[in-house]
């Protein structure tokens, strides 16, 4: 009877504020306002635990709400803080889990790695020792580049093997590649002869032979050439090579 009592008091005061009630520390909190300050506390709590998810400005407002005699005064309303408030709460941390579930994993990012389109003859980058027609060798049509027996002699870009073969007097085993637009590499003085056959494809960098010093050689090393618009015609290597990002000396 005392709890109807209260209640009808807590109604009658709401009318004089808006249908709100007004608590402070200087009055004794009702039953209703007990459950009210219960309910605030309850909303705080829930804020504390959805902060870290969402961090949305309603719940700095449910915290500051669980303040029950702070002063300057504050306004509860006891008809509704303990269902639409409290469910307004629950919903937002289910929405925010929800949506933390649903957000999309970022995919790892894909690193495409650019062959290059020429490269230099031997993975050592050695530079020439001999170069392309000197006044000392007017006749030599090529870069030579001294290297041990055995170190891998590589294809300068990817082509067709078009020829390999065998010259006592001369180049000893060599093998000529045709690139694009009619350019021919030759690689002269190598240990055997290539691996590979005539008409296989060959990729920049690919392995097609091992210096030696074959033929007219007096010690290891790779004689290397470039022949453009004809297998027949020479030019001078260095410049041709430079002119594509690698350094061959001379």
């Amino acid at each position: 009877m005392n709890s109807l009592k209260r209640l009808a008091e807590d109604i009658e005061e709401s009318k004089q504020y808006g249908g709100h009630v007004i608590r402070s520390h200087r009055r004794p909190p009702t039953g209703n306002m007990r459950k009210a300050a219960a309910a605030s506390m309850l909303i705080a709590a829930l804020a504390l635990t959805l902060a870290p998810v969402a961090g949305t400005p309603v719940l700095r407002q449910a915290v500051d709400a669980s303040v029950v005699d702070a002063e300057p005064l504050e306004v509860v309303d006891p008809a509704t803080t303990t269902t639409i408030e409290i469910e307004h709460i629950k919903e937002q941390i289910t929405r925010s889990r929800r949506a933390a579930v649903a957000a999309p994993t970022l995919a790892p990012a894909v690193v495409r790695v650019i062959k290059p389109t020429w490269v230099h003859p031997l993975a050592s980058g050695k530079q020439g020792n001999s170069c392309y027609r000197t006044s000392k060798r007017p006749s030599h049509g090529g870069v030579d580049l001294a290297q041990p027996a055995g170190t891998p002699i590589r294809s300068v870009a990817a082509g067709i093997i078009y020829r390999k073969a065998y010259e006592s007097d001369g180049a000893g085993y060599y093998v000529t590649v045709r690139h694009d637009g009619n350019v021919f590499s030759q690689y002269h003085h190598l240990r055997a002869h290539s691996p590979l056959g005539v008409g296989a494809r060959v990729s920049v960098g690919q392995t097609i032979g091992y210096v030696g010093r074959t033929g007219n050689a007096t010690g290891n090393h790779l004689h290397f050439e470039i022949r453009t618009g004809s297998v027949g015609n020479r030019v001078n290597p260095a410049p041709f090579m430079r002119a594509r990002g690698i350094n061959i000396g001379c």
